[in-house]
């Protein structure tokens, strides 16, 4: 598969795709992108499907192998009167919006979820 011409114009990226580095051309535009930005701090470097956090937000992400981000996010529910808390991945789709796209078991409190996030998806 050949690279993007407009990709190897730009010598820096000549000299990465000389070395075996992969370039991944990401898949957000206009205001997906801002989005994707502020959320990933401006990460020009990464690798995929590990998880980084966001100093501002403290917020957690990672971007996938398609270079779709994902954001973790924790949400509170009632049920049978009782108040649960579940983690959940979120896709910031391309139009700007953001997806569900997994969940975790119910927690009882805010710092049980945080602790099993920090348990098993922070290794």
């Amino acid at each position: 598969m050949k690279p993007p011409s407009d990709l190897i114009k730009n010598s820096e990226n000549a000299q990465q795709l000389k070395k075996g580095i992969i370039i991944m051309l990401l898949p957000y535009t206009g205001e997906a992108r801002t989005t994707y930005d502020r959320i990933t701090d401006n990460l020009s470097s990464w690798y995929s499907n590990q998880i980084y956090q966001n100093k501002t937000y403290n917020r957690y992400f990672y971007i996938n192998s398609k270079g779709f981000l994902h954001i973790y996010g924790t949400a509170k529910f009632k049920f049978n009167g009782r108040i649960l808390y579940q983690i959940i991945d979120y896709l910031l789709t391309r139009d700007n919006k953001l997806k569900e796209s997994g969940t975790s078991k119910f927690f009882n409190s805010p710092e049980e979820a945080a602790n099993h996030f920090k348990e098993f998806y922070l290794q």
